[in-house]
């Protein structure tokens, strides 16, 4: 479309007419007060929640069997520890809790333990044990 050209003032004021210009002097409609009113604030308030609902997948589990399948003998500054296959999902665990008395010298052992995931992991498959005893 061709601009035109108003005088203001003697000012030369160049627009463009278009379809669907709307004047900034005009009310909003019903639909638009909803949505910025009502709707934007509930939906960011029900993001807000869900997204403290999301945790990481077993971060506390009650007593579940597992299977210690041997030493973490690799030479890194993170390894280090046991290897334990818990629900078809291998983790590592660096120290056994106070008072057990599990024995480690041979493998496979299958175990009953408490455990949760690490919240200071280093390569992300450590977990923490809380109890553990031979089943």
């Amino acid at each position: 479309m061709m601009a035109k050209e108003v005088f203001v003032f003697s000012q030369r004021i160049p627009y463009l007419k278009r379809l669907g210009d709307t004047c900034s002097h005009q009310k909003p409609t019903y639909m638009q007060s909803i949505l910025t009113n009502l709707l934007l604030p509930i939906s960011l308030i029900f993001m807000l929640a869900l997204s403290g609902c999301m945790q990481p997948d077993a971060l506390q589990s009650p007593q579940m069997e597992g299977i210690i399948t041997g030493e973490d003998q690799r030479r890194c500054v993170c390894c280090g520890g046991w290897f334990v296959d818990i629900q078809n999902e291998t983790h590592r665990f660096t120290r056994l809790p106070d008072g057990s008395d599990l024995n480690l010298q041979s493998y496979p052992v299958e175990v009953v333990l408490e455990w949760e995931v690490d919240p200071n992991a280093c390569l992300g498959d450590e977990i923490l044990v809380h109890s553990i005893e031979e089943k």
